[in-house]
């Protein structure tokens, strides 16, 4: 719920856009705003698959497209709400994890990085920008490879079942 805006429900939609391709994302933009009209915010939950290890790729992919989505949004603000853009980021974007490239861990340091950059720059537009760093949790389906990838005395303290963490 937008802050000082009366509760509402949210008629949220999904699109899918090809975030990889930067010579077409201004009129894939264009087109899902033209179908779409004015808008109240977004969440934004990219990232570049598989990890290829491609750290151009994936900057490309994490940071830039989300700069050019973000400032082709803000032409097209439903001027009655606050608009609230919400970034899901990782808890790698401030530790560094085995096993996960370095383009992964640059982009996501770098989504928070620019999210604080959009909240100070476009704030006046009622424009609100918020990180979500989620930690990484072990499923019961993953147990098994988990336990063969990190050794006893290298366990990361920051992988915990959901048990772990709600008791």
């Amino acid at each position: 719920v937008a802050r000082n805006q009366p509760a509402r429900a949210f008629p949220g939609k999904f699109h899918r856009i090809d975030i990889s391709d930067l010579d077409n994302l201004d009129l894939a933009l264009e087109q899902l705003f033209n179908e779409e009209g004015a808008i109240t915010g977004g969440c934004f939950f990219q990232r570049l698959r598989p990890d290829s290890g491609d750290l151009e790729a994936e900057i490309r992919t994490s940071v830039i497209a989300s700069k050019k989505i973000v400032e082709k949004s803000l032409e097209h603000l439903d001027a009655e709400f606050d608009h609230p853009f919400t970034f899901v980021s990782s808890v790698n974007s401030k530790f560094v994890s085995r096993g996960v490239s370095l383009g992964y861990h640059i982009s996501k340091a770098s989504i928070d990085v620019l999210v604080k950059f959009f909240a100070v720059h476009y704030g006046d537009l009622n424009a609100r920008f918020n990180t979500v760093n989620p930690s990484t949790f072990v499923k019961p389906e993953n147990q098994k490879r988990y336990n063969e990838h990190f050794s006893k005395d290298r366990k990361s303290t920051r992988l915990n079942s959901s048990h772990q963490i709600i008791s």
